[in-house]
């Protein structure tokens, strides 16, 4: 069989073809993720680029709307780098399709002393992806 010029393998040809729809069917049933998990993985992320001092991955994931209020610069320079030592996410509770709050359990360091404390921070959802709602 020849194909643009080049001679094909009807055999290997119709394998690779199988193979491709297995591929697809199987991403096809692969299982939802809700949320909930979604919010929960994007917060944690965020939230390890602040301690490892990444500000410009947590700077990223604000919201359209707060990148165009605040700057990379601007944002940054409210932050202490080195100030988290460590954050867990705890849970998080969708109040609507669009808003969920994020709750998390922060460790840092004050005055030569760890402390724990809770913290909560809202996200919203616009066009198909979730971002962190900046507060100033």
């Amino acid at each position: 069989m020849r194909f643009a010029g080049q001679f094909v393998n009807p055999v290997r040809l119709a394998g690779s073809l199988l193979i491709a729809l297995i591929a697809v069917a199987g991403c096809a049933s692969a299982p939802q993720r809700s949320d909930q998990e979604i919010v929960a993985e994007r917060a944690q992320v965020r939230w390890n680029a602040l301690v490892a001092g990444d500000f410009k991955t947590a700077y990223e994931m604000m919201s359209p709307a707060g990148r165009s209020v605040v700057s990379l610069e601007g944002y940054s320079g409210t932050l202490k780098r080195g100030f988290w030592k460590e954050v867990r996410v705890k849970d998080v509770q969708c109040t609507s399709a669009e808003v969920c709050e994020v709750h998390l359990e922060m460790e840092y360091e004050f005055m030569g002393r760890r402390t724990k404390t809770p913290v909560s921070e809202k996200w919203v959802k616009q066009d198909s992806t979730w971002w962190y709602l900046f507060q100033a």
